[in-house]
Protein backbone atom coordinates (compact mmCIF):
# COMPACT_ATOMS: atom_id res chain seq x y z
CA UNK A 1 0.00 0.00 0.00
CA UNK A 2 1.52 3.32 -1.30
CA UNK A 3 1.32 5.89 1.26
CA UNK A 4 0.53 9.67 0.46
CA UNK A 5 2.45 12.75 1.73
CA UNK A 6 4.08 16.25 0.34
CA UNK A 7 7.03 15.95 -1.32
CA UNK A 8 9.90 18.68 0.56
CA UNK A 9 9.37 20.80 -2.45
CA UNK A 10 5.46 21.46 -1.55
CA UNK A 11 6.20 21.58 1.81
CA UNK A 12 8.95 24.40 1.34
CA UNK A 13 6.43 26.49 -0.75
CA UNK A 14 3.86 26.05 1.79
CA UNK A 15 6.24 27.89 4.45
CA UNK A 16 7.46 30.19 2.10
CA UNK A 17 3.70 31.60 1.47
CA UNK A 18 3.02 31.54 5.29
CA UNK A 19 5.92 33.43 6.06
CA UNK A 20 5.06 36.09 3.15
CA UNK A 21 2.14 36.14 4.36
CA UNK A 22 2.82 36.73 8.22
CA UNK A 23 5.23 39.38 7.23
CA UNK A 24 2.44 41.40 5.90
CA UNK A 25 0.09 41.00 8.32
CA UNK A 26 2.00 40.76 11.77
CA UNK A 27 3.09 44.44 11.52
CA UNK A 28 -0.55 45.91 10.96
CA UNK A 29 -1.84 43.34 13.81
CA UNK A 30 1.07 44.58 16.07
CA UNK A 31 0.40 48.34 15.30
CA UNK A 32 -3.30 47.18 15.83
CA UNK A 33 -2.94 46.05 19.08
CA UNK A 34 -0.29 49.21 20.22
CA UNK A 35 -3.44 51.81 18.98
CA UNK A 36 -5.62 49.74 20.93
CA UNK A 37 -3.46 49.65 23.90
CA UNK A 38 -2.77 53.26 24.16
CA UNK A 39 -6.37 54.16 23.40
CA UNK A 40 -7.70 52.35 26.44
CA UNK A 41 -5.13 53.80 28.56
CA UNK A 42 -5.53 57.16 28.02
CA UNK A 43 -9.08 56.61 28.74
CA UNK A 44 -8.38 54.37 31.98
CA UNK A 45 -6.07 57.25 33.24
CA UNK A 46 -8.33 60.45 32.31
CA UNK A 47 -11.32 58.50 34.80
CA UNK A 48 -9.08 57.71 37.23
CA UNK A 49 -7.90 61.43 37.68
CA UNK A 50 -11.55 62.38 36.92
CA UNK A 51 -12.35 60.40 39.72
CA UNK A 52 -9.48 61.61 42.23
CA UNK A 53 -10.83 65.13 42.25
CA UNK A 54 -14.31 63.80 42.89
CA UNK A 55 -12.72 61.74 45.98
CA UNK A 56 -11.10 65.22 46.90
CA UNK A 57 -14.00 67.09 46.46
CA UNK A 58 -15.94 64.59 48.92
CA UNK A 59 -13.57 64.85 51.17
CA UNK A 60 -13.53 68.95 51.22
CA UNK A 61 -10.38 69.23 49.90
CA UNK A 62 -9.26 72.14 47.82
CA UNK A 63 -9.37 71.36 44.01
CA UNK A 64 -8.95 75.10 43.06
CA UNK A 65 -5.63 75.15 40.68
CA UNK A 66 -5.28 78.55 41.95
CA UNK A 67 -4.73 78.02 45.69
CA UNK A 68 -1.91 75.22 45.37
CA UNK A 69 1.39 76.57 45.64
CA UNK A 70 4.38 74.23 44.17
CA UNK A 71 6.89 75.02 47.21
CA UNK A 72 4.38 74.58 49.99
CA UNK A 73 1.69 72.93 49.08
CA UNK A 74 2.23 71.01 45.48
CA UNK A 75 -0.30 69.76 43.93
CA UNK A 76 0.83 66.06 42.92
CA UNK A 77 1.15 65.55 46.20
CA UNK A 78 -2.45 65.77 47.02
CA UNK A 79 -3.06 63.53 43.70
CA UNK A 80 -0.82 60.82 45.89
CA UNK A 81 -2.76 60.85 48.66
CA UNK A 82 -5.82 59.29 46.34
CA UNK A 83 -3.68 56.90 44.14
CA UNK A 84 -3.03 53.34 45.10
CA UNK A 85 0.36 51.99 44.81
CA UNK A 86 1.85 54.78 42.77
CA UNK A 87 5.31 55.85 42.75
CA UNK A 88 6.27 58.78 43.91
CA UNK A 89 9.17 60.80 41.42
CA UNK A 90 9.28 64.09 43.30
CA UNK A 91 9.86 67.05 41.99
CA UNK A 92 12.94 69.13 40.42
CA UNK A 93 12.83 71.82 42.84
CA UNK A 94 12.01 70.74 46.71
CA UNK A 95 11.89 66.78 46.30
CA UNK A 96 14.52 65.59 44.04
CA UNK A 97 13.18 63.13 41.53
CA UNK A 98 14.11 59.63 41.69
CA UNK A 99 13.35 56.16 41.39
CA UNK A 100 13.20 53.55 38.14
CA UNK A 101 11.20 54.87 35.31
CA UNK A 102 11.29 58.72 36.71
CA UNK A 103 11.99 61.58 33.87
CA UNK A 104 15.39 63.78 34.31
CA UNK A 105 13.96 66.93 33.41
CA UNK A 106 17.28 67.69 32.03
CA UNK A 107 17.69 65.07 29.65
CA UNK A 108 13.85 65.15 28.94
CA UNK A 109 12.89 62.84 25.66
CA UNK A 110 10.11 64.63 25.25
CA UNK A 111 8.97 66.34 21.71
CA UNK A 112 6.49 68.29 20.29
CA UNK A 113 3.90 66.97 18.20
CA UNK A 114 5.99 66.55 14.69
CA UNK A 115 8.74 64.86 16.83
CA UNK A 116 11.22 67.60 15.60
CA UNK A 117 11.42 70.12 18.81
CA UNK A 118 12.07 69.34 22.31
CA UNK A 119 9.26 70.24 25.20
CA UNK A 120 10.44 72.62 27.62
CA UNK A 121 11.82 70.98 30.67
CA UNK A 122 9.15 73.22 32.75
CA UNK A 123 6.48 71.35 31.84
CA UNK A 124 7.65 68.45 33.98
CA UNK A 125 9.46 69.99 36.95
CA UNK A 126 6.77 70.04 39.45
CA UNK A 127 6.15 66.18 39.91
CA UNK A 128 5.99 63.13 38.49
CA UNK A 129 4.10 59.84 39.55
CA UNK A 130 4.26 56.60 38.07
CA UNK A 131 0.54 54.53 38.49
CA UNK A 132 0.44 51.18 38.87
CA UNK A 133 -0.41 50.59 35.68
CA UNK A 134 3.09 52.32 34.24
CA UNK A 135 1.20 55.34 33.23
CA UNK A 136 2.42 58.50 34.17
CA UNK A 137 1.77 61.72 34.94
CA UNK A 138 3.60 64.73 35.03
CA UNK A 139 2.68 68.12 36.56
CA UNK A 140 3.29 71.71 35.42
CA UNK A 141 2.44 74.17 38.28
CA UNK A 142 4.62 77.00 38.31
CA UNK A 143 5.11 80.09 40.59
CA UNK A 144 3.22 83.30 40.26
CA UNK A 145 0.49 84.72 38.12
CA UNK A 146 -1.22 83.51 36.17
CA UNK A 147 -1.45 80.04 38.42
CA UNK A 148 -2.15 76.85 36.30
CA UNK A 149 -1.88 73.30 36.62
CA UNK A 150 -1.34 71.45 33.78
CA UNK A 151 -1.14 67.55 34.25
CA UNK A 152 0.32 65.48 31.13
CA UNK A 153 -0.11 61.83 30.86
CA UNK A 154 2.42 59.54 29.49
CA UNK A 155 0.12 56.47 28.27
CA UNK A 156 3.28 54.38 28.52
CA UNK A 157 5.34 55.26 30.71
CA UNK A 158 9.21 56.14 29.97
CA UNK A 159 8.86 54.36 26.86
CA UNK A 160 9.10 55.63 23.09
CA UNK A 161 8.02 57.57 21.80
CA UNK A 162 7.68 60.27 24.25
CA UNK A 163 6.11 62.42 21.71
CA UNK A 164 2.87 64.62 22.15
CA UNK A 165 -0.09 63.94 20.80
CA UNK A 166 1.43 60.63 20.19
CA UNK A 167 1.54 58.58 23.90
CA UNK A 168 1.87 62.04 25.57
CA UNK A 169 -1.28 64.05 26.30
CA UNK A 170 -1.97 67.31 28.24
CA UNK A 171 -5.06 68.02 30.63
CA UNK A 172 -5.78 71.15 32.61
CA UNK A 173 -7.52 71.69 35.90
CA UNK A 174 -10.40 74.59 35.27
CA UNK A 175 -12.37 76.15 37.28
CA UNK A 176 -14.96 73.78 35.44
CA UNK A 177 -13.11 70.78 36.95
CA UNK A 178 -10.15 68.40 34.48
CA UNK A 179 -10.45 68.85 30.95
CA UNK A 180 -8.99 67.78 28.21
CA UNK A 181 -6.62 70.59 26.43
CA UNK A 182 -8.32 71.78 23.50
CA UNK A 183 -11.86 72.44 25.16
CA UNK A 184 -13.27 75.93 26.28
CA UNK A 185 -11.50 77.37 29.24
CA UNK A 186 -8.36 75.66 28.78
CA UNK A 187 -5.18 77.75 27.47
CA UNK A 188 -4.70 76.19 24.34
CA UNK A 189 -8.48 75.84 23.55
CA UNK A 190 -9.15 75.06 20.05
CA UNK A 191 -11.87 77.85 18.40
CA UNK A 192 -12.19 75.76 14.72
CA UNK A 193 -12.05 72.53 13.67
CA UNK A 194 -8.55 73.25 12.18
CA UNK A 195 -6.97 71.99 15.32
CA UNK A 196 -3.76 74.59 14.95
CA UNK A 197 -2.15 72.84 18.69
CA UNK A 198 -2.56 69.22 16.84
CA UNK A 199 -1.51 70.03 13.33
CA UNK A 200 0.78 67.97 11.27
CA UNK A 201 1.61 71.18 9.60
CA UNK A 202 2.01 73.48 12.86
CA UNK A 203 5.28 74.70 13.86
CA UNK A 204 4.62 76.27 17.30
CA UNK A 205 6.27 74.86 20.06
CA UNK A 206 2.90 74.29 21.46
CA UNK A 207 1.83 71.75 18.63
CA UNK A 208 0.21 69.09 20.45
CA UNK A 209 -1.08 70.70 23.04
CA UNK A 210 -5.31 70.17 22.18
CA UNK A 211 -4.69 66.68 20.69
CA UNK A 212 -6.19 65.22 24.00
CA UNK A 213 -9.32 67.08 23.13
CA UNK A 214 -9.00 65.32 19.81
CA UNK A 215 -8.77 61.81 21.12
CA UNK A 216 -11.94 62.82 22.82
CA UNK A 217 -13.48 63.49 18.97
CA UNK A 218 -12.03 61.00 16.91
CA UNK A 219 -12.36 57.26 17.68
CA UNK A 220 -9.51 56.16 15.30
CA UNK A 221 -7.38 58.91 16.43
CA UNK A 222 -4.57 56.59 17.24
CA UNK A 223 -4.49 55.20 13.38
CA UNK A 224 -5.18 58.62 11.87
CA UNK A 225 -2.12 59.90 14.21
CA UNK A 226 0.46 58.22 12.09
CA UNK A 227 -1.24 59.28 8.71
CA UNK A 228 -0.57 62.69 9.32
CA UNK A 229 2.72 62.71 11.06
CA UNK A 230 4.61 59.92 9.83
Amino acid sequence: MKLKAFTLAEVLITLGIIGVVAAMTIPSLMNTISDTRNRSQFFRTYTTLQQVLKRMEADDVIVDHTTYDRQHNPFYKQLLKYLSNATNCGDSYYEPLSGNGCIDINNSPYVDFRGTTNLANNYFDDGQIILADGSMLLIDQPGGSPAYIYIFVDVNGVKSPNRLGYDLFAFQITDDGLKAMGLPGTDYEETSEDYKYCDKHGTGGANGMSCADLVLKRPDYFKWIKKVTD
